[in-house]
């Protein structure tokens, strides 16, 4: 509701608020929600210290927590070794077709496995999910139902059953009304949620781990990619867990899920249309992804022009 109201308050400085829409505002940390007036959109969380957002930003915020929990770090593990080290890291999102359910990333972390395999022997790398920074959920090569990363395809598809993604790792389960989807369009509105910053910290069967996001526009579009560039110059980090260095480069975001936004801003009308597959330039300025449709609702990923 948007309409004026006397009975509501800045929660910080006590000023009436004439819109609530416009003065909801949340805390990127511990996700505290209250009302601020424009003058206090830089005041402090009240509980732990965090910064509130306001605004659009509050909508942000909003949809980078809903599509949070569909996503995991996708992490390479050293496995032979107490305690296990982590080697390397993506992003996957969890994706139920209709007819399976997956975990997508980027087709070079399956190339980079291979390669740690060679280095270190094949029994002593493994695939590990990392979600929310408490367990983690290791899966067996074998589950790699199929990948490519060559001439601009760089995607990979893991069976994953929907019982472990729910109950073992907390998280959710994007479940899109049909499968696949249209392809990215000139101009869409974007918005990507991802681990640049990865793992950070590191304990035996525990890691800190933290999400970046950008809102950007599509720019170009082709047969298999699509390229994003911030919008009006925005991308940022949000703090799910304190006190962890901001990522200076979009490493870490292969795989990371795409979804278009609807022209009214509704969460819930957000479409996955892609997934992210490298960061050509250093910094946030460009990220290439390729269209989600190329993935077929049995796994399978299509590797040739239509």
């Amino acid at each position: 509701m948007s309409d004026t109201i006397d009975t509501c308050i800045c929660s910080s400085c006590g000023k009436p608020l004439k819109s609530i829409d416009e003065a909801r505002a949340i805390c990127a940390s511990c996700e505290l929600e209250n009302l601020l007036c424009n003058s206090c959109e830089y005041t402090r969380c009240m509980v732990c210290g965090g910064r509130m957002f306001l605004g659009n930003e509050y909508k942000l915020i909003k949809l980078e927590q809903a599509i949070w929990n569909f996503t995991s770090v996708f992490g390479l593990f050293r496995i032979d070794q107490d305690p296990i080290e982590p080697l390397s890291k993506g992003t996957s999102v969890f994706l139920d077709t209709g007819k399976t359910c997956l975990a997508i990333t980027a087709g070079h972390m399956i190339v980079e496995l291979s390669r740690l395999g060679e280095k270190y022997g094949e029994d002593a790398v493994s695939i590990g999910l990392v979600a929310k920074g408490e367990v983690i959920l290791t899966v067996d090569s074998r589950q790699v139902i199929d990948w490519i990363s060559k001439d601009g395809y760089d995607l990979a598809t893991i069976a994953v059953p929907r019982m472990y993604i729910i109950d073992y790792l907390g998280c959710e389960v994007l479940s899109p009304m049909s499968w696949p989807p249209s392809d990215a369009c000139q101009d869409d509105l974007v918005f990507t949620i991802g681990y640049a910053a990865g793992i950070q910290e590191w304990e035996p069967g525990r890691a800190k781990i933290r999400s970046s996001s950008m809102l950007g526009r599509v720019v170009s579009v082709s047969e298999n990619n699509f390229v994003i560039t911030p919008e009006n110059g925005h991308s940022k980090v949000t703090f799910f867990t304190d006190g962890l260095r901001i990522p200076e480069h979009a490493g870490g975001m292969s795989g990371s899920p795409v979804f278009r936004l609807p022209t009214n801003g509704s969460i819930e009308e957000a479409e996955l249309i892609g997934f992210t597959r490298e960061a050509p330039r250093e910094g946030w300025d460009v990220l290439l992804a390729n269209h989600a449709n190329l993935v077929y609702p049995d796994g399978l990923i299509r590797k040739e022009p239509r």
